[in-house]
Parts: structure tokens; sequence; C-alpha cells
């Protein structure tokens, strides 16, 4: 099978152009979702290779935890805005969107997500001083408004800790059984099926079965 160029690879797999002749919200929102995940999962994997380079302690206590806490809240901000958008198109579309999109895995990645920015936040009320609090630009910020309310935040932050971790661990127990596993395997599928040689092979067949 031939390999598939560059130019395809790009078409199909990174910005997925193939969405946008359907609608360009559409396309707009598997983008910011794709593109979150992705670059959530680049962002920790990067992570896990930088610290047996650097020091462990440049990521623990140092500059790096900063550069790491920014990044991870820009790409979660990617993908909350994708998966926000996401619902809303879910629920205003339900009947021709309900064979195409899980509302049930859109939603657990949605609570995912805003568990992992409430339990931070959560952390900076608690921990108001933290030095790295600087790096974060919009859990400071709630934390700081969050603070102003007399609740139990020692008790709230490890509870929604505990929330969080658990349902990643769900969402990754369930990805093999659900519709996301796409995510992986449909640019690849397309970079490959979609190559000059292939897609014209692919037509060949097709007409050939029409005559």
């Amino acid at each position: 099978m031939p390999f598939p160029s560059i130019e395809t690879i790009f078409r199909e797999a990174v910005i997925q152009k193939r969405i946008e002749n359907r609608s360009t919200f559409l396309w707009l929102r598997h983008l910011l979702i794709a593109f979150g995940f992705v670059s959530l999962f680049v962002v920790a994997q990067l992570y896990a290779l930088l610290i047996k380079v650097y020091p462990i302690e440049y990521f623990v206590s140092g500059t790096g935890r900063g550069y790491l806490k920014f990044g991870l809240e820009l790409t979660g901000l990617v993908l909350f805005v994708g998966l926000t958008l996401g619902l809303i198109h879910r629920i205003m579309h339900t009947e021709q969107e309900k064979v195409l999109v899980d509302m049930r895995l859109l939603l657990l990645l949605w609570l995912i997500v805003a568990t992992g920015f409430m339990t931070e936040a959560f952390r900076f009320v608690t921990e108001p001083h933290d030095v790295f609090i600087q790096y974060s630009f919009m859990m400071a910020p709630l934390a700081r408004w969050l603070g102003k309310f007399p609740w139990q935040w020692d008790v709230l932050y490890p509870s929604m800790w505990v929330i969080h971790v658990i349902l990643i661990a769900f969402f990754f127990a369930v990805i093999p059984f659900t519709k996301f596993v796409h995510i992986f395997i449909a640019p690849i599928g397309r970079s490959i099926t979609m190559g000059r040689d292939t897609s014209m092979l692919k037509r060949e067949k097709i007409a050939e079965g029409l005559l």
C-alpha cells in the first residue's frame, strides 16, 4: 500500500478538512476537541520525557512546574471549549446527532475537564500563597473569587480530586468500547486511504462495480 503524502496527512489527519464540507461549526468543534485532547496528551508526555533530562526538582519546585501548569491549563481550556460546543450542538440537534455523537461519552469528557479545573481552583483556595499561582491565568482568579465564600475548602479540595481521578480511570477503561476510539483510528485510516494513488484505485473499483 502506498505511503500517504505529507499533504494528505496534513489535510486528512491534522486539520481534517473533510468535516468542514459538512459544517464550519462542526469542523471547529471537532478541531478544538481533537487538538485539546492530543495537545494535553503531548504536554503530559513531554513532561515524562523531560524529567529524565532535567533534575526532577525543576518540575516539582522549579520554574518547570509553572510552565507545565500553564501548558496544561491552556490545552485544557481548548478541550473544554470544544466539548462545551459539542454538548450544546448535541442537545440542540438531538435527533440528527444521536447516531453520530455519544452523549454519555461527551458528557463524561466534559465532567473530567471541569472537575480537573475545579480541583485546581479548590487547591488554590486552600493554598493562596502557592508560588506557582502566577502561572494560572484562569483558576487563580476563580480561586480568589471562591475564597470569599466560607466553605470547607480543605474537605472540598480532596473530594473533588478523588472524583476527578475516578472519572479519568473510568474514561480510559471504556475508550476501546466507545466511538471515541476513532480519534486514534480515523486520522490514520483517512491518511492511508485518501492518498492520490489509493484514492484513484478506490474510484476505479467503484466505477468497475457500477459498470
